[in-house]
């Protein structure tokens, strides 16, 4: 059983009408999980930020974070890691938009988008970053190419198709990034309790990643 009370079960070895009313489960319960998780939000995070300094990122690390979005809080939980970004190129201020996620455009849709460190800072929490046991040039320069490509795509609601190219939520085009490098760090991609989900949390917990930095 997961996180939402269903029974595990792979999504490949499941038909099509059974998907579909798996993704109406998944998605009605994170709905009552959201509305509970608001009420939290408003509590005890009035207001949020961090400090997290540009001197230790690398292009090619990854960024995940703690927004206390409510709707993230309900996909995963409230102390733990909701938001994650692709670092395309070292910063060399608090105001470089080198940093590649899934976020609020200034049309306020939800799209692939660049965003800067000062940005995060302003809005998250606690900022961690990650980069590659095999940090090798061609692998960083691969994912940020294909990262950079789906700049403008809109987010991903379907939390449980991570294999979706249409459409991208934040750790899902970080994961994919670096999946299309050769290197997979979906933690659990392989275990019968995935679900179709790549979280901030499975990425946080991946072999293949290092903690470098955090945020005080």
């Amino acid at each position: 059983m997961n996180e939402f009370g269903y029974k595990s079960q792979r999504l490949d070895a499941l038909n099509e009408s059974y998907l579909k009313t798996f993704y109406s489960y998944i998605m009605l319960e994170i709905y009552k999980r959201t509305i509970e998780f608001t009420v939290i939000r408003e509590e005890k995070y009035p207001a949020i930020s961090s400090n997290l300094d540009i001197k230790n990122i690398e292009k090619g690390d990854v960024l995940l974070t703690v927004n206390r979005n409510p709707s993230l809080m309900a996909l995963d939980n409230e102390d733990t890691v909701h938001h994650a970004l692709l670092c395309t190129a070292k910063p060399a201020s608090e105001n470089d938009q080198v940093f590649i996620t899934s976020d609020i455009g200034d049309d306020q849709s939800l799209q692939v988008k660049m965003v800067s460190l000062g940005y995060i800072n302003s809005s998250d929490d606690t900022v961690i970053v990650l980069r590659l046991y095999k940090n090798n040039v061609e692998t960083i320069e691969k994912a940020i190419d294909f990262a950079i490509r789906q700049i403008g795509k809109p987010y991903n609601i379907n939390f449980t198709n991570k294999w979706d190219v249409h459409s991208y939520y934040c750790s899902q085009l970080v994961w994919r990034s670096y999946y299309e490098a050769g290197i997979d760090i979906d933690n659990n991609s392989l275990s019968y309790n995935d679900y179709g989900l790549v979280l901030a949390s499975d990425i946080y917990r991946s072999s293949e990643l290092y903690i470098v930095d955090y945020s005080n």
